[in-house]
């Protein structure tokens, strides 16, 4: 049976995947340094799929298209 592409059920979640977050974190001399933390710490299940499209070279720069 075709799904729709926001029917998602439990069993497609098979891909875990970290999302991080960009933290402001004290460098002990009154500055701050920039860290990266998964945000939530275990990661999520996902269901990944590739989107359509084509991606092009352009002045050095990865662009998408449609």
């Amino acid at each position: 049976m075709p799904t729709k592409c926001c029917d998602i059920r439990a069993g497609d979640l098979r891909s875990l995947i970290y999302i991080e977050r960009n933290t402001p974190v004290s460098d002990g001399e009154g500055g701050f340094v920039d860290a990266w933390a998964a945000d939530p710490a275990g990661g999520a299940w996902a269901r990944v799929r590739a989107s359509s499209g084509a991606e092009r070279f352009f002045a050095q720069r990865l662009t998408p298209g449609n």
